[in-house]
């Protein structure tokens, strides 16, 4: 008989509290921390109802992935270059190439959305509800992404598909779980804050 999965004791991945020493090793910016923080919340609420709908995801991978999504966004701001592609080197010169996948698929979103609903595509999620440190609906946080970074037509157009893929991936999710896209703030604000539990 196979061994039952213990998502909390697998090995390979850092722990929030690894996760918050490489956040300060980097020298995040405290609202880019604030952001990180709260999207490694959401994923994990979100990968909960997932997995309570019969997935099987690795929470302490979502936990790490929210956290260190965006670990290149200070040093993107202050030298330049794209911050998916720095994360990704650097969690992968970690040692944490499962995390580095999630860093590297943060921001796009492929148009179809496979059967599984894994990982990446949870923090992938969790990072468009999370305007700044805010709980907001995808059409909100789309429209900030577009007045901010949709300086040219391209880019504006490339916004609106990931808009679009966004919302069919909540679609996917809502599907697989009880939660609706309404009900997501309310369940973050009255869940407990497994950040502040896994630091003891």
């Amino acid at each position: 008989m196979e061994a039952e999965r213990q998502p909390w004791t697998t090995r390979g991945f850092p722990s929030v509290n690894e996760c918050l020493e490489i956040m300060d090793k980097h020298h995040m910016l405290p609202n880019i921390r604030r952001h990180s923080v709260m999207v490694a919340r959401v994923a994990f609420v979100v990968g909960e109802a997932l997995n309570r709908g019969g997935s099987d995801l690795n929470m302490r991978l979502i936990l790490a992935g929210g956290l260190l999504h965006d670990i290149a966004k200070t040093r993107s701001l202050r030298e330049g270059g794209n911050h998916v592609e720095l994360g990704e080197k650097m969690v992968l010169e970690l040692g944490y190439p499962e995390v580095a996948s999630i860093v590297a698929q943060h921001v796009g979103g492929g148009s179809e959305i496979a059967d599984t609903i894994d990982e990446a595509a949870v923090v992938n999620y969790a990072d468009k509800r999370v305007q700044h440190d805010r709980i907001v609906p995808l059409k909100e946080r789309f429209e900030d992404l577009v007045a901010r970074y949709g300086k040219t037509d391209e880019r504006r157009s490339r916004l609106r598909k990931m808009g679009g893929n966004a919302q069919r991936l909540e679609g996917a999710i809502c599907s697989r779980t009880s939660m609706t896209p309404d009900e997501l703030e309310k369940i973050i604000e009255t869940a407990h804050d497994v950040i502040l539990s896994e630091c003891g």
